[in-house]
């Protein structure tokens, strides 16, 4: 992660206070290092003292790199990406069916919820689901699981072609090659991808900021306040809650 002068300096301070003083002066993106790094170190030591396996130094730096890289979307580009990016849903085209995941995470408790809502050119709902996670130690996991219920679902209704969109820069792209087969969720996208293969015509997978995948953000919030295991996956419909959002997508997808 060429932090070897940062750590120099960070070691020549006397006490806590000092350090994180002195990590404040730091440019953002060294901040964005050295916080996510230490956290991931934390997460790290916390895995093996439940008893799961050591994670290999390479390993703590490589899956740090990555949410540094997805952290600096939002901290370094600010509102400019997400302009780029586009700020509204967008209706798939042809017999293509979109599918917007989303999951959550609540670092205090390890858990969480996923979701997923189908939707085809017309803006309509082709399917949806939400339901509860446990025993997950980081949101990209929650990201990873949602993807999975959603494309078990899509298979069981017969759809052949989809797009998978994700607020998950990391998960629209381990769907597409295997550079984070490596990671500690790389288990998962390689499962992903094996079952896209078995099941799907064709698949595209890709990024969308949060103001494009607002119905799924709230079913993700719904799925986390379910009871353990409970789920709901409906076919042709979605909750009456987010309703109002699917319609106000299929509003402005055609302006």
């Amino acid at each position: 992660m060429q932090m070897e002068e940062l750590r120099t300096k960070l070691c020549e301070c006397a006490n806590a206070r000092e350090m994180m003083w002195a990590v404040m002066q730091l440019s953002t993106e060294n901040q964005l290092k050295v916080l996510i790094l230490c956290w991931q170190w934390w997460s790290a030591r916390n895995s093996a003292n439940a008893g799961d396996k050591l994670r290999k130094p390479e390993d703590v730096c490589s899956l740090a790199s990555k949410w540094v890289a997805d952290s600096k979307e939002f901290f370094l580009k600010g509102v400019s990406t997400s302009l780029k990016q586009g700020t509204k849903w967008c209706r798939p085209t042809g017999d293509t069916l979109k599918i917007n995941t989303d999951g959550t995470y609540f670092p205090g408790t390890n858990h969480g919820g996923w979701c997923f809502i189908i939707r085809d050119a017309d803006g309509d709902v082709r399917g949806s689901g939400y339901g509860h996670l446990q025993h997950i130690r980081d949101p990209l996991r929650a990201e990873a699981e949602a993807c999975l219920q959603a494309i078990q679902a899509a298979a069981s209704w017969g759809m052949t072609r989809i797009h998978i969109e994700t607020d998950s820069t990391t998960l629209a792209e381990a769907l597409q090659s295997s550079n984070y087969d490596r990671m500690t969720n790389g288990v998962i996208f390689k499962e992903a991808r094996a079952f896209i293969r078995l099941n799907f015509l064709s698949c595209v997978s890709s990024y969308c900021p949060r103001t494009c995948n607002k119905a799924a953000h709230v079913l993700a919030a719904m799925g986390a306040r379910c009871e353990r295991d409970e789920m709901l996956i409906m076919a042709e419909a979605a909750p009456d809650t987010v309703n109002l959002l699917v319609a106000s997508d299929r509003a402005v997808s055609f302006e």
